[in-house]
């Protein structure tokens, strides 16, 4: 009875196996039939301009790359202090500036690619069914078709550090710092008396406007007393000491104070700040001098004695291309137009020194080529 029942079981799960993949050839029969009827659409590109729109019209540009260069020149003016000549004397500073200057350097150098349209390769892509891979293919502006302006190369800029630092001009006369001097003369006058002559003193002050160098000194001593001052605090010596943030306040104070007072032997400084920008769009390489520049003389837009030029090379290494015979101008079907970038070197000189220097894809300078896309 067991057996009869075991080989009834094996009967009918082999019949709905036997069903079941009967039904599944069938129904990708079905699908294999529907979809060989479905009609295929071709999708046209041609040229175009950028005000050309429709609902089943997609523009798009290529990209053409912009190198914009930057040159910052900084003009660092020194002004002796009044007390320079006494500096090593009373404070023991040396090499203080004791006359005034002006010193140009370049103090940051940018190289800046900018991706825009280029308004000469405006293409019209016509479609009456969204294609399956364009949002893929249109995703990517950098492999040389631009839907929209976002740039993704970074921007490349060396920075010079400065070495004249410092701001202000003015020598703010110190409040402790007293212009004269009073000395008391002491004179004897002879008076007759009865009966002898007598010496009777007499007292005179006299007021004279200090020397330069007793005035220097004057100061420096006045330095010194702040710094013992500033000392004293920080460690606790005087009697009532403050705490936090009063310290803090206190001290700050007495630094701003110490620091007027030694621009007195020091000097002071102030920086002023020009760009110089400058704008190449290249389909061949490019050496061109842009401008001329001293430490001494700064910045000139012509060529002067005495000054070095600044120098802006844009190389491009040629690449292998897919070779392709058609004009632009004809419409084609199912695939779109592109650019292939050339790799470029930029470089920014001043004599042979690189100031700045990168490797930018240079997109106008490469060849426009045919890419198939999906109906």
């Amino acid at each position: 009875m067991r057996l009869i029942l075991s080989e009834t079981y094996k009967i009918t799960n082999f019949l709905k196996m036997k069903y079941f993949k009967n039904n599944l050839l069938l129904v990708l029969l079905i699908v294999t039939l529907i979809s060989s009827c479905t009609p295929t659409q071709n999708i046209q590109v041609s040229k175009s301009s950028s005000n050309e729109s429709g609902p089943q019209t997609l523009i798009y540009s290529l990209p053409k790359t912009r190198v914009d260069i930057n040159i910052q020149v900084t003009k660092t003016i020194t002004k002796s202090g009044p007390y320079a000549a006494y500096a090593e004397k009373y404070l023991t500073l040396t090499k203080v500036p004791t006359f005034d200057s002006e010193v140009f350097e370049i103090t940051e150098v940018k190289i800046i690619p900018v991706n825009e349209p280029d308004p000469d390769q405006y293409y019209a892509l016509n479609f009456k069914m969204y294609p399956s891979n364009l949002d893929k293919l249109f995703s990517l502006t950098e492999q040389g078709l631009m839907l929209n302006l976002e740039n993704s190369w970074k921007t490349v800029s060396n920075e010079f550090p400065s070495k004249h630092q410092g701001s202000g001009i003015n020598f703010e006369r110190s409040i402790y710092e007293p212009n004269i001097t009073t000395d008391t003369d002491t004179l004897y006058k002879t008076i007759l008396t009865d009966a002898s002559f007598v010496k009777v003193p007499i007292y005179k002050k006299s007021i004279e406007i200090k020397k330069e160098e007793d005035k220097a000194e004057d100061m420096a001593n006045l330095i010194l007393k702040l710094r013992k001052r500033r000392i004293k605090l920080i460690m606790g010596d005087y009697d009532y000491h403050p705490d936090g943030l009063a310290l803090k306040t206190i001290i700050a104070e007495l630094r701003i104070q110490e620091d007027e007072l030694m621009s007195h032997f020091i000097g002071k400084k102030i920086r002023e700040t020009n760009n110089y920008s400058f704008s190449f769009t290249p389909n061949t390489p490019v050496s061109k001098e842009i401008l001329w520049f001293s430490e001494d003389k700064g910045v000139s837009e012509t060529s002067k004695t005495g000054m070095n030029a600044i120098s802006a090379s844009i190389m491009m290494k040629e690449t292998a291309s897919i070779n392709t015979e058609f004009k632009t101008t004809e419409k084609i079907t199912n695939s779109i137009y592109f650019r292939s970038p050339i790799i470029s070197q930029v470089n920014v000189k001043i004599g042979n020194i690189v100031l700045a220097e990168s490797r930018i894809p240079i997109y106008q300078a490469g060849k426009i080529q045919l890419f198939p896309i999906l109906p």
